[in-house]
């Protein structure tokens, strides 16, 4: 579904999808190609709240299926406008899903979350 000019990388730039397929379809798509893919562990999801014209709302509800089916440890990161990334952190964290304002905090919660999977004895 990518535009021929964008690349299929790692990591994975939603934004050539969001323009061909819109926000809401964009992050969908990603999002549930990411956590279906039997290769990955766990997924890191920026999100750049307020920049997009659709609302967050329907960004929310879109995503929520896919969050609650998968058993894979997920974080977000919210950059933005402060009032949208208030909402989205409320209505995520609802969720049960953490939400964080840098990719270096989030990051270093998914590595201490492996570390932890790593040690414990019996998984």
């Amino acid at each position: 579904l990518l535009p021929d000019w964008a690349l299929a990388t790692h990591p994975i730039d939603l934004e050539p999808l969001i323009e061909r397929v819109g926000v809401y379809e964009g992050y969908r798509l990603g999002l549930e190609a990411v956590l279906l893919e039997p290769g990955v562990d766990m997924c890191l999801l920026f999100i750049g709240a307020g920049l997009y014209r659709e609302s967050e709302e329907r960004l929310v509800a879109g995503l929520a299926p896919l969050l609650r089916r998968s058993e894979k440890p997920l974080a977000i990161v919210l950059a933005g406008a402060k009032p949208s990334c208030e909402l989205l952190t409320a209505q995520f964290e609802d969720m049960g899903v953490p939400v964080y304002p840098t990719v270096s905090r989030a990051s270093n919660s998914l590595a201490a979350l492996y570390q932890f999977a790593r040690l414990r004895p019996g998984v």
